[in-house]
């Protein structure tokens, strides 16, 4: 391949340019930028040097770090619902702070027992366990572990035996990808009905019905209904503590417009705080 001068030093003083608007960080395409750095190895080949990216022996080495760039979706651009989404979305806003881990298993603000990243609480339990090997750690099958849900109601955390066989999961090596899974089947599954009436298709708007979804799934189609399924509206509705059973100023409500910031061109919510 043979380069102009020019071109040479286009390539070569390639660089990612960002600014802020509105207080919300806009970069460039990011196809733009995959060709100039495929035009990069290139040139890069012919005159023996290293693309940006790769290693000394010419890998596909990483400097680390693969979410200092943020979330690869971007809040005001239409993004299909997908389990990936729905874990990056948990990442940078539900659980962003370390204020979820996947290996949490304590006794909630009720008094009920709250596992994981999502503090699967009673019946939030039964999407666990349908991705969870019950056998493998309770002795029991999945049947009987979410009719265990009601018998408990709850009071998990207070048997011994429940407790050791939850830590030996939270634990394991597949503790993550197991939750994930059911993470992702309970929101594939609650975001259904504002994706069908409110016509929602951007990652913010799926990041506010998560929201519900994970804190009271009935409140929801409450203020859906009562805010004719305004994603903005519903979102100063949840962090203003409107939803009776949805404590205000969580965290989540500011890690929101970091993640998934506010478009420049569009008018929105932005928590400010207590």
């Amino acid at each position: 391949m043979i380069l102009s001068e020019q071109e040479k030093n286009r390539i070569l003083n390639l660089h990612i340019t960002s600014k802020n608007v509105n207080g919300s960080l806009l970069k460039e395409n990011k196809n733009d930028i995959a060709n100039a750095k495929s035009e990069l190895a290139s040139f890069a080949s012919l005159i023996g040097g290293d693309s940006p990216g790769s290693g000394s022996s010419g890998g596909s080495g990483s400097s680390g770090g693969s979410n200092t760039d943020g979330p690869s979706a971007k809040s005001n651009e239409t993004a299909s619902l997908s389990d990936n989404l729905i874990i990056e979305i948990i990442n940078g806003t539900i659980s962003a702070g370390g204020s979820k881990n996947y290996t949490d298993l304590f006794l909630d603000s009720n008094g009920d027992t709250a596992v994981g990243i999502l503090h699967f609480t009673k019946r939030g339990l039964k999407k666990l366990y349908k991705a969870m090997d019950t056998q493998k750690y309770f002795g029991q099958s999945e049947a009987d572990m979410i009719a265990s849900i009601k018998t408990y109601d709850g009071d998990e955390m207070k048997h011994a035996d429940w407790k050791k066989a939850m830590t030996t999961f939270l634990n394991s090596s597949e503790s993550e990808s197991v939750q994930n899974k059911a993470a992702s089947a309970k929101f594939n599954a609650g975001l259904k009905e504002p994706i069908s009436k409110g016509g929602w298709t951007t990652p913010r708007e799926y990041a506010v019905g998560m929201f519900y979804l994970n804190s009271y799934p009935k409140c929801l189609g409450q203020m859906g209904n009562k805010y004719n399924w305004d994603a903005e509206q519903m979102l100063k509705a949840y962090c203003s503590g409107e939803c009776s059973a949805v404590s205000k100023c969580r965290n989540r409500c500011n890690h929101i417009n970091k993640s998934y910031p506010i478009s420049a061109s569009a008018e929105g919510y932005s928590f400010q705080g207590c």
